[in-house]
């Protein structure tokens, strides 16, 4: 699995760190993520619509990238991999234990 964005996209999520900071940009991760946290148990709980908890879900995705291009994306893509293919056995297994 590949974080597909697009160079333009690299120019504006890099700077976008430089114009405010990697430091700055760590919090969004936290805070867009405490944010998607939320939204999910409103979902849940019939508190917010579909739309709004993609638009949560949207956010976390877009400062995930940008903390994975301050990472190094290739590591990161890697991991991913790794990550996928230790489901891939648990699926094939049904094996759901620290799933």
């Amino acid at each position: 699995m590949r974080i597909y964005v697009t160079h333009e996209e690299i120019d504006l999520l890099n700077r976008a760190t430089n114009t405010w900071g990697v430091n700055f940009q760590e919090e969004m991760v936290v805070e867009e993520c405490a944010e998607l946290i939320t939204a999910i148990r409103h979902f849940n709980r019939g508190k917010i619509s579909h739309e709004e908890l993609i638009t949560e879900l949207a956010d976390v995705l877009i400062v995930c990238s940008q903390f994975a291009l301050n990472l190094d994306m290739v590591l990161v893509e890697d991991e991913i991999e790794q990550k996928l293919e230790r489901l891939r056995k648990k699926v094939r297994t049904g094996n759901h234990a620290n799933a």
